[in-house]
């Protein structure tokens, strides 16, 4: 449960890196890898641990989770 539990702070963190660097808006696009290598680069400036690609690309799809 522990790991599960790190796990959930983790996508909340990034949940609320992610509201607080980009937004929302029907005009145009950015690359997942621009938006996940931004993320990488803020965990390792934080010394926080990331979420691998995978499991934050399912998040940043499901937007009711992320916006």
């Amino acid at each position: 449960m522990g790991i599960h539990r790190a796990g959930d702070e983790r996508k909340r963190d990034a949940a609320g890196w992610l509201r607080q660097t980009f937004y929302v808006s029907g005009s145009g696009t950015v690359p997942k890898a621009e938006v996940y290598a931004a993320y990488l680069s803020h965990c390792y400036k934080h010394l926080q641990e990331p979420l691998s690609r995978a499991v934050f690309g399912r998040h940043v799809v499901h937007t009711g989770e992320l916006f």
